[in-house]
């Protein structure tokens, strides 16, 4: 079960040939400066379990990913130990997208291994992808038409500072809980203006994610760099299911 997701663009169609190539190797090493002796080790990366499905065509892998963690110990002295955090991926070969599903404090460094990992394996990249604000309220009204309880909770805008060395500002602001943002006075200026936006949903009802509608809502948080987390627990089945109806479409 996970609640927080990213999801990437493949350079190019990530055929069954290669999915066995690299699935079948079940498990990898990585180098990093040890923490204490600062000299380089090595540290496993392990496939424990693979399977293809269908409906739509995924490919669902398990892996478990090796580091150092700080510990304290019973007199406060500082050691580390080897732990590991789980993460789930599910590749659309198709579609050319690839999902990492997990929200460790290690998912950035498990993000770099599998870049590094798929391209050595078979020169194809993971690109980040990038929602633009058209294709943001296309989604939103994707999902909203499930129910109408369905609304923008709180909208994010990216403004560009050209005369300021490219520099980002950034304006937030929230919606009471029966009101959906998208209505409120200043909503289509900033979005007009906006460079980029990211937006937190109320969903009552969902495809994949909730299928029976609710009587309170969950959060559904969806960034412009391909990053979606919701406030309940969720299979990777189902964020499969909800990405295929209500995502790619918008994206492909």
């Amino acid at each position: 079960m996970f609640r927080s997701i990213q999801i990437f663009q493949l350079s190019k169609e990530f055929d069954n040939a290669s999915i066995r190539s690299f699935f079948e190797k079940k498990n990898f090493k990585y180098q990093k400066k040890d923490k204490i002796t600062k000299e380089p080790i090595e540290l496993d990366v392990k496939i424990t379990d693979f399977k293809d499905k269908y409906n739509p065509k995924t490919v669902h892998a398990d892996f478990s990913f090796y580091y150092q963690f700080l510990r304290r110990g019973e007199s406060n002295e500082r050691e580390y130990i080897i732990v590991n955090e789980t993460f789930h991926i599910i590749i659309f070969p198709k579609e050319r997208f690839l999902i990492i599903l997990g929200s460790g404090s290690q998912r950035n460094q498990f993000q770099n291994f599998l870049r590094k990992e798929i391209e050595l394996s078979s020169g194809i990249f993971l690109q980040t992808l990038k929602i633009t604000k058209e294709q943001m309220m296309k989604i939103f009204k994707n999902i909203q038409q499930e129910s109408v309880r369905n609304n923008i909770r709180r909208p994010k805008f990216y403004f560009d500072r050209m005369d300021d060395f490219y520099k980002i500002e950034e304006t937030m602001y929230s919606a009471f809980s029966n009101t959906c943002a998208s209505k409120i006075k200043d909503f289509e200026f900033y979005k007009l203006n906006a460079s980029k936006m990211d937006l937190s949903l109320r969903i009552v009802k969902c495809t994949g994610l909730i299928p029976n509608e609710l009587d309170n809502h969950y959060v559904l948080n969806m960034v412009h760099d391909g990053r979606m987390s919701i406030t309940v627990d969720v299979k990777p089945e189902q964020w499969a299911k909800f990405l295929y109806e209500r995502i790619f479409p918008i994206l492909s």
